[in-house]
């Protein structure tokens, strides 16, 4: 009997708890562009892409930018200086990102998608004016 009342307890926490988190739950709306340019002389720019999200109202209220470079250097890059600059629609500068650094870079390299390292993320009041970005990966 005890074993019983147990098992009944631990059923009606686990569907309170389904309750609780199903509620908690948004959805997370999306659209995507492929405004993204690269200004450097040492890498191209093999894919770029953003990602705007919007709240429930459909403004939006951050945005993801993806990218993958290529070498083209025709050496060996010790380190590789890569942001991003979010721009508006009359090309005013509203934003950039902190940098992010590749290391030891070889000839011709073109890089895999990292999900932790190829993703900048812009979120702002001044998300909703972003028209496109600009990569910019320089050696140093």
């Amino acid at each position: 009997m005890v074993n019983a009342k147990i098992v009944l307890f631990m059923v009606g926490t686990c569907f309170i708890l389904t309750l609780f988190c199903g509620c908690a739950e948004n959805e997370v709306k999306s659209i995507s562009s492929n405004d993204v340019t690269i200004q450097s002389d040492v890498a191209d720019l093999v894919e770029g892409k953003i990602d705007y999200f919007l709240d429930d109202s459909n403004e939006i209220f951050m945005l993801k930018v993806s990218f993958i470079l290529h070498n083209i250097a025709g050496k060996k890059i010790d380190q590789l200086k890569i942001t991003a600059e979010f721009y508006d629609e009359d090309n005013n500068l509203l934003g950039a990102s902190e940098p992010k650094y590749l290391n030891n870079v070889p000839i011709d390299y073109k890089e895999q998608f990292d999900p932790n390292f190829n993703v900048f993320t812009y979120e702002s009041t001044d998300a909703k004016n972003v028209d496109h970005v600009v990569i910019v990966a320089v050696e140093e």
